[in-house]
């Protein structure tokens, strides 16, 4: 897997869980892509991942079939506004399954956006392959098992 692919996974991860401060608090992407002080608050990262999909809107006046529209419209309504697959694919009338293309894509430029911001180089993105996101555990015995895991590690 190239560091590339391995820095959009996290940010998928990261995306899928935008308001889960949870899940954003043990990204790796926060140190990555914030000030150390801010690294570990997690609603920092969810800011910072939704203005950045708000600076993907294009400019006033460009055509309403344009490519950009499409990216930015998956990206915000998909994560920012939490629309399922089904809904969304239904919405920009589409399948799922070009949804899906179309949404791997549309991350794919979110990610390259990312790293020109903030000035990634390769090596900075090579750090992130010793650390593999875990799968997704969204449903409910994940949550469970977040939780879990927190009174654990909490002081009693």
């Amino acid at each position: 897997m190239s560091v590339e692919e391995v820095f959009i996974n996290h940010l998928r991860r990261a995306l899928s869980h935008l308001y889960e401060p949870d899940v954003l608090r043990a990204s790796p992407l926060a140190s990555l892509l914030l000030p150390p002080e801010q690294a570990r608050q997690p609603m920092a990262l969810s800011r910072l991942l939704t203005e950045a999909i708000e600076s993907l809107k294009p400019e006033p006046g460009t055509p309403p079939t344009a490519p950009a529209w499409r990216i930015y419209e998956l990206l915000l309504y998909r994560y920012v506004h939490c629309a399922t697959q089904a809904d969304l694919a239904q919405q920009l009338a589409m399948s799922v399954r070009q949804l899906r293309r179309e949404q791997a894509l549309a991350l794919a430029v979110l990610a390259d956006h990312l790293s020109h911001r903030h000035g990634l180089s390769p090596a900075d993105l090579a750090a992130l392959s010793d650390t593999v996101p875990p799968p997704d555990d969204s449903g409910k015995l994940g949550a469970l098992s977040r939780e879990f895991q927190w009174l654990q590690e909490s002081e009693p």
